[in-house]
């Protein structure tokens, strides 16, 4: 029976079933630092919480701007490491949601920060 998730090499060889002091046969990495993820999995996680970020700050208004093109940036250099390394979907997943919460933490960044400018109401903050 195949796992859902099987751990993987960066050469793509399956290491599930090894211990983690072995090396893979295929590349010689050690099992231990595949179990630790690729570098294209960490930006996916950062490209998802500066998406969440965004939101979280978009009540400041430049706060959800610099947040959500972070998260577009992080999901876009993920994404050409997913493509280059062929990463499993969970990675696709964290990409697609941090854009996602990126672009509506942008926008609601842009419209908070048009109406205290046309309001006038960020004098009082």
């Amino acid at each position: 029976m195949t796992p859902l998730n099987p751990i993987r090499c960066r050469c793509g060889y399956d290491l599930t079933g090894r211990r983690v002091e072995e090396t893979c046969p295929e590349c010689g990495c050690v099992v231990a630092e595949a179990l630790m993820g690729t570098p294209a999995s960490r930006t996916a996680v950062a490209c998802a919480v500066a998406g969440g970020l965004s939101l979280l700050f978009a009540i400041t208004g430049v706060g959800g701007i610099v947040f959500g093109v972070a998260a577009l940036i992080l999901g876009g250099a993920a994404r050409m490491g997913a493509r280059r390394r062929g990463t499993s979907s969970p990675s696709i997943s964290l990409i697609r949601s941090g854009e996602v919460l990126g672009v509506f933490g942008a926008l609601l960044g842009l419209v908070v920060g048009l109406v205290v400018l046309l309001t006038g109401f960020g004098g009082a903050i």
